[in-house]
């Protein structure tokens, strides 16, 4: 078990993330490293309402060409919500060139983590804001963190700069292929859940098709967690079908557990296994919500 800082205990934390399963993601990894109270949310809206009656002390924001993290950290800087402006902000989010961290760094966030992130990663930059937190400058040009630390995105020494990720491992070259073949089953699934409606057949059994593809490849390089997940696909569309409980919000989870465990190495056992659980509550929660 990755070692968590003492004051994450007593933090309140909140969670703005428009990915129903990467919300429910970061919320086990928070609750894994035993954060204090976590609050979720899916729009910047619906954050800063909850903030009426609830004040964080770390706040973690996805970043996405649809939902414009960089936009809240500027307003949130400027003070023109009811957060308190120095109130450290953590992007979680895809965005992976050195010209969005850069960006993200202009904005006054405090750290970035790139998905997909693994608990010590995670980890390292929560002690960093609430232990080490740099000194908190509020100028008619920049309100934000003290940016004097140099980022140097082409390094190619030991990766000790700010936020550079750590080294992961790697899996050897045969799963790496599988996981490949494994990885472009997943792109065509997010093709098709693209353009889907409820209720369109021929989608719904293409989607169920590339499932069962996920699952032979699973099964040929013995990843238990990526059957885990396929098998939970395939068995969700056989049970509902076409019919009117078909969500496609409970697919996309799926499509985008899968994306993780992919790009997720092998050794990364307790990161892999926070996605599968991650994956069987949301689809628990979704299905009792739907009875």
């Amino acid at each position: 078990m990755t070692s968590s800082p003492t004051s994450i205990r007593k933090s309140n934390v909140l969670v703005i993330e428009d990915n129903t399963f990467q919300r429910a993601l970061l919320a086990e990894t928070l609750r894994s490293i035993g954060a204090g109270r976590i609050e979720t949310a899916e729009t910047f809206e619906f954050a800063l309402e909850m903030c009426k009656h609830f004040v964080p002390s770390l706040i973690l924001c996805n970043w996405s060409p649809e939902f414009d993290g960089i936009a809240f950290t500027k307003a949130l800087r400027r003070g023109e919500t009811i957060l308190r402006k120095q109130t450290p902000l953590i992007m979680v989010t895809a965005q992976a060139t050195g010209e969005s961290v850069e960006i993200a760094r202009r904005a006054g966030v405090d750290e970035y983590v790139i998905k997909p992130f693994n608990t010590g990663s995670l980890v390292s930059r929560i002690d960093a804001v609430l232990y080490r937190r740099r000194p908190f400058i509020d100028s008619p040009i920049y309100a934000g963190p003290c940016r004097r630390r140099k980022l140097e995105v082409d390094y190619e020494g030991p990766r000790r700069r700010l936020f550079d990720e750590e080294e992961t491992g790697k899996d050897s070259p045969e799963i790496e292929l599988k996981k490949q073949l494994a990885k472009s089953q997943v792109n065509r699934a997010r093709e098709v859940l693209r353009d889907l409606t409820p209720g369109e057949r021929t989608k719904i059994r293409e989607i169920y098709s590339i499932g069962k593809e996920i699952l032979e490849i699973a099964a040929s390089m013995d990843d238990k967690l990526l059957r885990v997940a396929g098998e939970s696909l395939v068995a969700y569309i056989e049970g509902v079908g076409a019919s009117s409980m078909f969500d496609p919000k409970v697919v996309d989870a799926h499509v985008d557990a899968m994306a993780q465990l992919i790009a997720l190495p092998n050794v990364q056992g307790e990161m892999r296994e926070a996605v599968s659980r991650a994956l069987s509550a949301m689809v628990r929660k979704k299905l009792s919500a739907g009875r």
